[in-house]
């Protein structure tokens, strides 16, 4: 079962809410970054975010392998905690 959430009202309410998610998602992309492990740097140089699709990516050789702990200076789950810890 899906729930979906629609919000009519026009105006300040809904700027103010696309406004806090990208907050949000520039304030993730910056923690990723920094917890980002590193070897060469190549990986954390990588990030980009696009603030009108609301996303952050990582497209260097190594991102899947280093997302799911494949390295000892960032353990599995380490992405999902910090988006956890954003949008807590």
């Amino acid at each position: 079962m899906s729930v979906r959430i629609t919000i009519k009202q026009k105006g300040s309410l809904q700027a103010d809410m696309l406004s806090d998610i990208k907050t949000k998602v520039i304030d993730t992309h910056t923690a990723v970054v920094k917890k980002s492990p590193v070897d060469t740097g190549d990986f954390r140089a990588a990030w980009a975010v696009d603030t009108n699709t609301l996303s952050i990516e990582n497209n260097s050789d190594h991102a899947e392998a280093l997302a799911k702990g494949h390295s000892p200076q960032a353990p599995d789950g380490w992405i999902e905690e910090t988006i956890k810890d954003i949008f807590k």
